[in-house]
C-alpha cells in the first residue's frame, strides 16, 4: 500500500519484482502478490516483473495476465542451450510483456553451482549473437557484480570489529 501510495503522491512509475525464491515455491496465486492492490489504485503506473524465472514459472506468470516483464534464467547451461528460444516463447511478445534473458552466471546462485573454468562474466564477443539468437527484449549482463543472499555471519563480523 505504502509504494503504490508513495509513487502516486510522487507521480513517478514504478516496478515490482519478484522472484521465485526455492524450487519448492508454489506457482500462479504464490507469484501474485497480495500487497499489489492495483483495484485501489487505477491511477498507479506500474509494471511487475519476474526475476530469474525458469522456463515452466514464466509461462505460469505470462499466462496469469498480471505480469509486464518475466526473465527467463538458463545462464546456468552452456552458450549454446541458454540461447535456444524455449517451444512456444512467442506467446509472451503477443501478451505485451518484454522478455529478459541472463548471458552469464555469478560464480553460486542458488541451486546452481558454477564449477571451476566454468563461464561465469558475459563475453562481450557473444553479446550480439546471443541477443540475436535468443530473440530477448534486454540482457542482463553479468559484468563483475553479484546480487543475492549472502552469509549474514561473515557480514556480521566483519562490521562489528
Amino acid at each position: 500500500m505504502g509504494l503504490f501510495k508513495g509513487c502516486i503522491a510522487a507521480k513517478r512509475p514504478f516496478i515490482i519484482q519478484i522472484r521465485r525464491a526455492r524450487a519448492n515455491t508454489p506457482r500462479n496465486g504464490c507469484l501474485r502478490p497480495s500487497s499489489a492492490p492495483p483495484g485501489n489504485f487505477p491511477q498507479a503506473i506500474y509494471a511487475v516483473h519476474l526475476d530469474h524465472g525458469d522456463e515452466e514459472t514464466c509461462y505460469d506468470c505470462i499466462d496469469s495476465g498480471f505480469y509486464s516483464s518475466v526473465m527467463i534464467d538458463a545462464s546456468h547451461d552452456p552458450f549454446d542451450k541458454n540461447v535456444e528460444i524455449p517451444s512456444g516463447w512467442s506467446i509472451a511478445p503477443m501478451q505485451g510483456l518484454s522478455v529478459e534473458r541472463n548471458s552469464a552466471c555469478s560464480a553460486r546462485r542458488g541451486r546452481h553451482q558454477v564449477g571451476r573454468g566454468q563461464r561465469c562474466l558475459t563475453n562481450p564477443d557473444e553479446v550480439e549473437a546471443f541477443v540475436a539468437k535468443s530473440g530477448c527484449d534486454s540482457l542482463a549482463a553479468a559484468i563483475g557484480t553479484s546480487h543475492g543472499a549472502y552469509n549474514s555471519r561473515a557480514s556480521s563480523r566483519s562490521t562489528s570489529k
